[in-house]
C-alpha cells in the first residue's frame, strides 16, 4: 500500500475499534514526517513482519530517501539513497552557502543531472536549482550527514506539510491580511495535532 502519512493515520484511527490486524504486504508512507505516536499506533494495528517505509523526497527529484520503520525500537533509523531513476545521485549538506562538514546541520542539496529545471509557465528559473552540468536543488530541509545516509531536521523556512500537500505558511498570513479588516496575521502550526 502506498499512502500519506496523515490519510494512514486517519484510517488506523477510525478503524482504532477494531482489534484485527490490517493485513499488507509492504506499507509506503510519504508526503509528511512521521511520529513516534504514529509508529506506535501503526505497531498496533499492522503485522509485525510488514515492511514499512517512510518515503522522502520532493517533485523536484525523481528518486528518494527512504528510513525503514522498525516496531522493536522507537528512535527512527536514518534515512538511505534509493535511486529510483538510474542516474547519478549526490547530497550534501550546506550551511550559510558552504559545504558543511558531516555531522554538522544544514540545508540538504541534492545534485544529478535528472533535476528539473523549472516550474511549467514560469519564465523565471527556480532559486533553489542552480543550473550546472549537475544540477542541485536545494531542498529547504534541514539535515545532517550520518554515516549511513541523512538524518531529517525540520524545514529551513516556514513550509509546512498537510495532509501530503506542501504549504507556505507565509503566504497564508499574506492573503488573510488582504481581508479588509485584518491589520495582522499569525498562522502557526501545531505538528503534534496536525493543525493549523
Amino acid at each position: 500500500l502506498f499512502i500519506v502519512t496523515s490519510a494512514m493515520d486517519y484510517l488506523l484511527k477510525y478503524t482504532a475499534y477494531s482489534e484485527e490486524k490490517i493485513q499488507f504486504k509492504k506499507l509506503l508512507l510519504t508526503g509528511e514526517p512521521i511520529s513516534e505516536g504514529f509508529i506506535q499506533l501503526l505497531a498496533r494495528r499492522v503485522d509485525a513482519n510488514i515492511e514499512v517505509l517512510n518515503l522522502y523526497s520532493a517533485v523536484e527529484m525523481p528518486y528518494a530517501f527512504a528510513q525503514r520503520i522498525s516496531f522493536n525500537k522507537t528512535t527512527p533509523t536514518s534515512l538511505k539513497l534509493f535511486n529510483l531513476c538510474g542516474s547519478q545521485i549526490a547530497y550534501k549538506i550546506k550551511k550559510n552557502g558552504s559545504n558543511a562538514t558531516n555531522g554538522n546541520i544544514g540545508e540538504l542539496v541534492v545534485e544529478s543531472p535528472v533535476v528539473f529545471s523549472g516550474y511549467l509557465n514560469q519564465e523565471t528559473t527556480i532559486e533553489s536549482i542552480e543550473n550546472t552540468p549537475n544540477k542541485e536543488y536545494s531542498t529547504g530541509d534541514l539535515a545532517k550527514i550520518v554515516p549511513h545516509g541523512i538524518e531529517l531536521f525540520g524545514r529551513a523556512d516556514r513550509q509546512i506539510k498537510f495532509f501530503g500537500n506542501r504549504i507556505e505558511l507565509d503566504d497564508v498570513e499574506i492573503n488573510i491580511e488582504k481581508i479588509y479588516f485584518v491589520t495582522e496575521a499569525v498562522v502557526y502550526y501545531d505538528a503534534s495535532y496536525n493543525k493549523i
